[in-house]
């Protein structure tokens, strides 16, 4: 779902991952995997959200007042999961045309 919601907003730069899904083991080593050319990272620090946007508007001022503690999350390797990724995504798009309203199905 993750992966599907960042290709909706045309996410293609590096990815933080923090709060309580830092305490899932699997969660951002898969979402590397389903984003080979995103980097992955996963912050500890439990305001990451509001540290991020202030780094981001003191990067803009040209100030870097913050320590980065993210570290890069490995993809993990499973196999088939492009399989399992397309046939999910193929299910979400049968389920949309099954609620599209009906002047709007082709």
């Amino acid at each position: 779902m993750t992966d599907l919601s960042l290709d909706l907003i045309g996410s293609d730069n590096t990815i933080v991952i923090d709060g309580g899904l830092v305490k899932s083991a699997l969660y951002a080593p898969l979402l590397a995997a389903l984003r080979p050319g995103q980097i992955v990272h996963t912050s500890n620090n439990p305001e990451g959200s509001a540290l991020g946007a202030a780094a981001l508007v003191f990067d803009a001022v040209g100030k870097s007042p913050f320590i980065n503690d993210c570290a890069e999350a490995a993809p993990l390797p499973m196999p088939g999961l492009d399989d399992y990724r397309r046939t999910w995504r193929q299910m979400v798009e049968t389920m949309q045309g099954d609620t599209a309203p009906k002047e709007k199905r082709a």
